[in-house]
């Protein structure tokens, strides 16, 4: 079998690979370096995630277009991963939570109002635009303390930087994966690309230099963003504890990665859902309702009560997870997992997308949208829906992007109906294509009106 864009064969071929493999739970891709097996089993998944992180550690070499400015908390393994865990886990605490809420109800309004200038009852727009500038301004706002402006050309930079936060973060996320492949030597050649992607790289350092100098330097100042409580906790830390300000800052970029886009493409796809199932979408307004007792905006300590907006949003999770696999592999020995025995120096990946996309484990209506089925799950479903992971290694963002949609998608669904416009498929708004997540394919569209 030739696989030519690996995340994109997990995404679309994960369930049935292991069908067309004899219905298995298990096979290998073998080449004669090593071998990579696949798992769908939750069981043994579980095992894997939870119990087995000493034994089968994570492949970090793989992780490295995402060191732009260093290893940080996802590439790292060891001592060195539980150093960066011991201080970044405590910063997405409940203080934090309720910042990440406060400011998720600040931009959703500022999202409304620029639908407002549209002045029409209703009114195109394009989601996955809007969701990404919502997602980036949220982790601008909570995550570093810079409070964007809805439309960017209200940005303004610094008079000692040569761009403004916003380009600058959104354009080292665009390069990132030329800093991986191309030496720092090529991008310093006169090529107008290459010195774009060299300016983004070195602004954008720069303005996460300043943040973390002035948490740092003023340690009584109370931190009113994540990035100033990393900064200011780890000082507090004993000095083998301690992370470097080069860690804190490598840190902070992959909290950009991992917070913004994961969450712009799981809004923009519930979204589309919605629109394609008017009763769910009306079902879910009225549960809304209820739950908040008549308020329009939910409050910090109501989120717990937005049942019917978290099972919309496990639900797109399951059918659009923003990771393909959990990949471990094993060491000098070979390893046994559940029933079979893994050789030396090889991956062992469970693959999300064929345990969320199981009819054994989900029904024989696993393919379609039904937020429902998250009220009465069984043992098995528990098990088998891992989005954020589970054990050591599980998202420390798991909370932060739960408080974001179900707060955004609350306000929306009080406030809007939502449709496909005419002539548009489900097809077009669905597809899927996996890069480092998984985005929709193409732009989506939707016609929104006020309730």
């Amino acid at each position: 079998m030739k696989v030519k864009n690996y995340n994109a064969w997990r995404y679309k071929y994960g369930y049935s690979s292991f069908i067309e493999n004899g219905n298995v739970d298990a096979f290998a891709f073998v080449d004669s370096k090593h071998a990579t097996i696949q798992i769908r089993d939750p069981v043994i998944g579980n095992d894997i995630m939870v119990n087995r992180s000493k034994e089968l550690t994570k492949p970090v070499r793989f992780y490295g277009i995402i060191d732009v400015y260093g290893q940080n908390i996802v590439s790292t393994e060891g001592d060195i991963w539980r150093r960066h865990k011991r201080a970044v886990a405590p910063v997405f605490g409940e203080r934090n939570n309720a910042l990440v809420h406060e400011v998720t109800v600040n931009l959703t309004q500022k999202m409304f109002e620029s639908w407002e200038m549209k002045d029409k009852d209703e009114f195109l727009v394009n989601t996955l635009d809007d969701c990404e500038n919502f997602a980036l301004s949220v982790i601008s706002a909570a995550g570093f303390g810079i409070n964007l402006e809805w439309d960017e050309k209200g940005d303004k930079a610094n008079t000692h930087h040569r761009m403004t936060f916003r380009e600058s973060m959104k354009k080292v996320i665009q390069y990132m994966p030329w800093y991986y492949a191309i030496p720092r030597s090529v991008l310093s050649l006169p090529v107008p690309a290459f010195s774009d992607a060299k300016v983004a790289r070195d602004e954008f350092g720069k303005y996460l230099d300043e943040m973390i100098d002035q948490a740092i330097d003023n340690p009584g100042l109370k931190a009113s963003n994540i990035l100033q409580a990393l900064a200011q906790a780890s000082v507090l830390e004993k000095e083998s504890h301690r992370l470097t300000k080069p860690e804190i800052k490598a840190d902070g970029f992959v909290m950009i990665l991992a917070g913004h886009e994961t969450t712009a493409n799981t809004l923009t796809f519930a979204l589309a859902l919605l629109a394609l199932h008017p009763e769910i979408q009306e079902r879910l307004r009225e549960a809304c309702m209820k739950e908040l007792d008549g308020k329009m905006t939910p409050e910090y300590k109501d989120i717990s009560k937005l049942h019917h907006s978290m099972a919309v949003m496990n639900e797109t999770l399951r059918l659009f997870s923003q990771i393909f696999s959990h990949a471990r592999e094993t060491g000098e020995t070979s390893a046994v997992v559940g029933k079979y025995v893994l050789p030396p120096h090889s991956i062992v990946e469970y693959n999300i997308t064929s345990v969320h996309r199981d009819p054994e484990i989900w029904g024989k209506d696993e393919a379609e949208f039904k937020p429902e089925r998250f009220f009465s799950l069984t043992e098995k479903m528990s098990l088998s829906w891992v989005p954020f992971a589970e054990g050591p290694r599980a998202c420390v963002g798991k909370k932060f992007a739960q408080i974001e949609f179900v707060t955004l998608l609350t306000m929306i669904s009080l406030r809007c109906k939502i449709r496909v416009p005419e002539g548009t498929s489900t097809d077009d708004l669905l597809s899927a294509k996996g890069l480092f997540t998984l985005k929709p394919a193409n732009p989506v569209k939707l016609l929104f009106s006020r309730r």
